[in-house]
């Protein structure tokens, strides 16, 4: 009775686990599609409204055509991702909004004459 019970809790954790398993690696490849369908968006859209981007640049007419802009998986000097520093201070600011001293608990009582 112990080892059918052994059995059971073996196939059920392994079916479980394959099943998290699959999941993920799907949800990976469709990240993976995802990201090469808007990396090729986002480059031909960037080419089409300068249509000559480093030339404006060299003739002087626009103000940082030649310039890339950082995007979020570009990494500081310390090689921490700029979507990670953008979430921790995100979290930051919300613990301490949180967490800072108010006055509306002394302001919105009745004062009594």
């Amino acid at each position: 009775m112990i080892v059918d019970t052994l059995e059971y809790a073996l196939v059920t954790a392994g079916v479980g686990m394959g099943i998290v398993f699959f999941a993920l690696i799907s949800l990976s490849l469709m990240m993976l599609v995802i990201r090469a369908i808007f990396a090729d968006r986002s480059t031909t859209t960037a080419a089409d409204p300068g249509s000559g981007g480093a030339k404006a640049g060299a003739d002087g007419g626009s103000r940082g055509a030649g310039r890339k802009e950082p995007g979020p998986d570009e990494k500081d000097e310390h090689g921490v991702p700029r979507w990670a520093l953008a979430g921790a201070v995100a979290y930051l600011l919300e613990e301490e909004r949180e967490r800072a001293p108010w006055a509306s608990p002394w302001t919105s009582r009745p004062v009594r004459q």
